[in-house]
């Protein structure tokens, strides 16, 4: 097993005091969390906004619970009270993750994501500024540990540019972006974006959760087998739209999505690109994209699985989430699960998406993580 264990893909959950850092013209309509809203089911604390449907707060706080029914349905019908003690501070994240045996995370905003389905996009713009700020603050008691990933709208292209530079300034080191831009990826109009993006050298994550701009956790389960799908679709319309040919440098993360259709993608377009003349001019072929430009997490793929996907996308790209603190999250057995689904696996290949590849895209300081486990050893 790797000597490093870093997920990619974990989160916080918002409580519902950070709203109050909306702007005052949004304030009364950003989230908010209520006892069980009229239509609602299952007794608890919903967290409610806009037009979107009510979602139970403990779909989002259950870390372990999924895995086994009856302890799902007893956790199921609360509200905040329930939560880790992490919710509100970060200093018991750090042993949290040391009682994972995890030695660091990427943390994404959880309501973040749901708000970027909402079709007020100055709201949505208010409500991102306000996640920034908090995860900025949260992740502020241990950066190496600690890897703050904030949410940016892209309807406004100067105010887009500038919650960009504002979120780098704040310590986060990314953001996430919707899946489904207007006008679509390859629109000229988004140039300047990607050119802040890639000169602040802040990776864009499409993250779950989303079909098209659609909330697919609120949906069907149908959606939710969609949600790799429209990764590709995404991915492919900004490889085609030449867009890492302008801004070869960009780098973009898939979270939560799985790596296991990677090789056919890259085959699929490979042969779209060379075999059938369509009149692109894209300089390099998606397989070398994939390579030099395109990160993906994985939470549950099995060794043959992983192993498959790196050997097309190459082993430096695909990392390891345990999706930490929501309900199918691999915590508190995370590197359990580790070592039972990578054997097989070079060691090599081990070490770099459990870890070695994350720490690698956020610049963690790999060297001080050695260290304090050293010292930990020690005592």
């Amino acid at each position: 097993m790797s000597d490093i264990i870093f997920s990619a893909d974990s989160h916080l959950v918002e409580p519902p005091e950070i709203w109050q850092r909306v702007e005052p013209k949004y304030r009364d309509r950003a989230p908010k969390v209520v006892p069980m809203p009229s239509g609602q089911t299952v007794p608890g604390e919903y967290y409610v906004f806009e037009e979107l449907k009510p979602i139970l707060v403990t779909n989002f706080i259950g870390a372990g619970h999924l895995h086994d029914a009856e302890k799902w349905n007893k956790f199921r019908p609360h509200g905040f009270e329930v939560a880790p003690k992490s919710f509100r501070e970060p200093s018991a994240r750090l042993d949290e993750q040391d009682a994972d045996g995890v030695d660091g995370e990427v943390i994404f905003p959880t309501m973040g994501m749901v708000v970027l389905a909402a079709k007020d996009d100055a709201l949505k713009a208010a409500c991102f500024r306000a996640v920034n700020s908090y995860i900025a603050e949260y992740c502020s008691v241990d950066t190496n540990r600690l890897i703050g990933v904030g949410v940016v709208s892209l309807h406004d292209l100067d105010m887009a540019v500038q919650d960009l530079k504002d979120a780098k300034k704040m310590g986060l080191q990314g953001v996430l972006i919707t899946g489904s831009p207007e006008g679509g990826f390859a629109a000229s109009q988004y140039d300047r974006f990607w050119a802040t993006a890639q000169d602040l050298e802040m990776p864009l994550t499409m993250h779950d959760l989303q079909v098209r701009g659609e909330v697919a956790f609120t949906g069907t389960r149908l959606n939710f087998f969609l949600l790799p799908m429209e990764i590709q679709a995404a991915f492919a319309e900004m490889i085609v739209g030449g867009i890492f040919d302008r801004f070869p440098r960009l780098q973009v993360v898939s979270a939560e999505n799985d790596v296991g259709w990677l090789p056919h993608f890259v085959h699929r377009l490979d042969h779209f690109l060379t075999k059938i003349p369509m009149g692109h001019n894209i300089k390099r072929l998606p397989s070398q994209v994939v390579r030099e430009n395109f990160w993906g997490s994985t939470q549950f793929e099995s060794a043959m699985i992983l192993e498959y996907a790196a050997k097309a996308a190459g082993d430096g790209r695909i990392m390891w989430g345990s999706d930490y603190p929501h309900p199918d999250s691999t915590y508190p057995n995370s590197r359990q699960w580790i070592a039972e689904n990578s054997v097989g696996l070079p060691s090599e290949t081990v070490a770099k998406i459990f870890g070695g590849n994350v720490t690698t895209l956020y610049n963690v300081d790999v060297q001080a993580l050695k260290n304090r486990k050293k010292v930990a050893a020690v005592a």
